[in-house]
């Protein structure tokens, strides 16, 4: 007895993927990827700027501070600036260890200290500027900004530049 076997259905189509629906899904897929990445570059970026803008406060802060506590040395003037890099930070142990020191040479080594530890803080050029703004020397009102370079935030590197800018009055 012979059995023979039809198919009613024809030739039978292997299943699965061709190997262009694979490399289309690889593109895909790699744009995807691409796309992650550069979310995650601007992602590290913006969070060390965010990080350098809450430096900037402390550090005004900790000048306001210094300059609260030394109120006869403001009103004399002996804290206002206009170009950071004139601030000498040669000595800022002047007035330290039991030495006296008057008002003025105490606001010398309080904007030593301040400026060594904001250099520190900030990458590449840092320009600052301390202003008196009221509008006699009774109001002690008070600008302080600050300005530095981002790294690799754009082509242009005035692009770079953020300026920050803190008001108080004493």
């Amino acid at each position: 007895m012979r059995s023979a076997i039809h198919s009613t259905t024809g030739p039978r189509r292997q299943g699965g993927f061709t190997l262009l629906e694979v490399l289309i899904a690889l593109v895909i897929i790699s744009v995807g990827l691409l796309g992650v990445l550069a979310l995650q570059a601007n992602m590290l970026s913006y969070s060390h700027s965010a990080y350098l803008s809450s430096m900037a406060s402390v550090q005004a802060l900790d000048l306001e501070e210094r300059m609260r506590a030394n109120r006869g040395a403001v009103v004399d003037g002996d804290y206002d600036f206009s170009d950071f890099a004139q601030i000498s930070t040669a000595n800022p142990d002047a007035c330290e260890g039991g030495l006296a020191c008057n008002e003025a040479q105490l606001a010398a080594n309080d904007l030593a200290r301040w400026a060594r530890a904001t250099r520190g803080l900030f990458p590449g050029t840092l320009e600052a500027e301390l202003s008196h703004e009221g509008a006699n020397t009774d109001d002690l009102l008070y600008r302080l900004t600050l300005e530095w370079t981002e790294r690799g935030r754009g082509g242009d590197p005035d692009d770079d530049r953020i300026d920050f800018d803190y008001w108080f009055r004493l």
